[in-house]
Parts: C-alpha cells; structure tokens; sequence
C-alpha cells in the first residue's frame, strides 16, 4: 500500500472525526435552542461527515492527490467540501437570520421608504425559503440514497 495515501487517510479520518464532532456540539445545542425546527428530516452530522469520509478515502485511495506537494491542503480541500444539502441548508440558516435582523430594523425603522424596501425583502426571502425547503428535500433524498447504496 501507498504509505502517503495511508498517512493522508489517517489526518482525514482525524479532521473529518474532529468536525463531526463540532457539528454534533452545534446541532445539540441548535436543537436544544429551538432552531432544529423541521431539521429532524436533515440529515445528522454523524451520517454526513461518513458519507463525506468515505468520499474522501475514495478520493485518496484513486490517487487523485498523489502529486499534491502539501498533505495539509488535502486534507483541508477535502474537509472543506460541502454536500449540495448541507449548503442549501447554510443557505436556509442565513436567509432565516438575515429575516430576523430585517425584522428588527423594520421595528426601528422611521423612514416609510426604508420600511417598504426592508418589507420587500423578506417577501423575497420568505419566497426563497419555499423554494430552499423544496431542494433541500430533493439533495437529502438524493444523499440517503447514496448513502443507503454504499
């Protein structure tokens, strides 16, 4: 066996371990706080960071970095992939908070103008939620079958 292939698994297991282990923490705690509204269908930190690992020993074993001079940046470029529905869920979680804030300077708002203008965004934002929720569902459903085919 390729012994750099060997030691770049072992520091992704290590980094793909110690992020999983974050995204637990921020899940309990997002749960416990009430924002895990409606996330019970998301999938779990633990099933993405597997899915994600194993996407990454594939990778690693195929060769596809043998020639990279850093194991750093590999595994750094591996740990920092994304699934499609972990940043569709980003994007939910961001556009909920930018509705909120939104929400909080309509509340102190004086001018009639800006009051409309903030007014029309989170009626754009509340119209991309919808259509969030929906891809978010269909990348979700892609991955578990993914996962389940592994």
């Amino acid at each position: 066996m390729n012994s750099k292939r060997d030691k770049l698994i072992e520091q992704a297991k290590n980094a793909y371990g110690h992020m999983a282990n974050w995204a637990t923490q921020d899940h309990v705690v997002a749960s416990s706080a009430g924002f895990g509204s409606g996330e019970s269908q998301h999938q779990n930190p633990e099933q993405y960071y597997e899915i994600a690992l194993e996407s990454a020993i594939e990778q690693i074993q195929s060769g596809k970095f043998d020639n990279s001079p850093s194991d750093f940046n590999i595994v750094e470029y591996l740990a920092n992939q994304k699934s499609k529905a972990t940043r569709i869920h980003d994007s939910i979680q961001n556009t909920k908070y930018n509705m909120e804030f939104s929400s909080e300077l309509m509340a102190l708002a004086d001018d009639p103008h800006r009051l409309r203008e903030l007014k029309a965004r989170n009626d754009a934002r509340q119209e991309a939620l919808q259509s969030f929720e929906r891809d978010l569902k269909e990348a979700e459903a892609a991955e578990q079958l993914q996962f389940d085919l592994k």
